[in-house]
């Protein structure tokens, strides 16, 4: 039986209408599932657009030289019992002799890292540790540059350049110190005096690394003190930090490196600075770390 020309054509319509709707309904499901930054992002270059990067906010708590492991147990149940906002990071920088013990015991959502490591993987360096002995108990950052280190054992931006080449190489993930001292910011020579440090840095770090950097602003004149860096402050630091970048290295680069504010930092405090636009994170000394506080300035920038 032959099919009349108008069936043929209803029947193409017909498909035709079907696909479309289709096809739209799975683009919509696509767009449901996208992020406001994923959606900008694919527009960026039609639009050509400044598109915020998607970073995480991350915390890291500094324990310096404190702490045992009963104590350690303990942070590491309240860390597990929460809550935590998804998908914020948060690293523990440990004291040597805990890093496995934590590792093996903590939440998904937290990372170890170490404080301080040596530029070589091997040798006769008594009382160092290498980056392949972190990475073999699976420890994948370390802090370098933490304001004891330049304060007390004399650490220069050119030994922790050789430091964080090694580290980068060999697949570890830094978080760089970084910070003025007391007599430097009462000279406004605050930036510079930060900016003269990532320079040095930029020598022993590939451009392409440093989009995955997470500095750590803690400026010499907080340490040991309860003066704190403020949000006036914070701000400034940070608009010199990636404006040096974006010339430095280049925009990507500047937008994407994390950076934390560091010092003696509050509860309420962690709160003013958290929920300024350009900071990244916070970098916490071991008095709120150590303690139930610490939670709560973890979820700092929840609005």
């Amino acid at each position: 039986m032959r099919i009349p020309k108008f069936s043929v054509m209803a029947k193409i319509l017909c498909a035709g209408a079907l696909s479309y709707l289709t096809y739209h309904a799975i683009k919509q499901e696509e767009m449901a599932t996208k992020s406001c930054a994923d959606e900008c992002h694919s527009r960026i270059q039609k639009l050509k657009v400044y598109c915020p990067p998607a970073k995480n906010f991350i915390v890291t708590g500094n324990w310096k030289m404190n702490g045992d492991k009963k104590l350690a147990e303990e942070m590491i149940k309240m860390l597990r019992c929460g809550p935590i906002v998804t998908g914020n990071d948060v690293i523990i920088g440990a004291p040597a002799p805990y890093l496995d013990f934590i590792q093996q015991r903590k939440p998904k959502f937290v990372e170890v890292a170490a404080q301080n490591i040596y530029k070589e993987g091997v040798g006769a360096y008594t009382g160092e540790i290498s980056a392949e002995m972190l990475l073999d108990i699976g420890v994948k950052w370390v802090i370098l540059g933490a304001s004891e280190r330049r304060i007390y054992f004399n650490e220069d931006y050119e030994f922790i350049g050789e430091k964080a080449k090694f580290a980068l190489e060999k697949g570890l993930r830094l978080i760089i110190c970084v910070g003025e001292t007391a007599k430097e910011r009462e000279c406004k020579e605050q930036v510079r005096a930060v900016i003269d440090q990532l320079e040095i840095l930029k020598k022993y770090i590939p451009n392409s690394k440093w989009k995955h950097l997470v500095l750590a602003y803690e400026p010499l004149w907080s340490v040991g003190t309860e003066n704190s860096v403020t949000p006036a402050d914070a701000k400034e630091m940070i608009r010199g930090i990636r404006a040096w970048a974006t010339k430095a290295i280049d925009e990507d680069s500047a937008n994407l490196m994390r950076v934390q504010i560091g010092g003696p930092i509050s509860p309420s405090g962690a709160k003013d600075l958290a929920t300024i636009k350009d900071v990244d994170g916070l970098y916490i000394g071991p008095s709120p770390s150590l303690k139930p506080e610490f939670i709560g300035m973890i979820n700092s920038n929840m609005e």
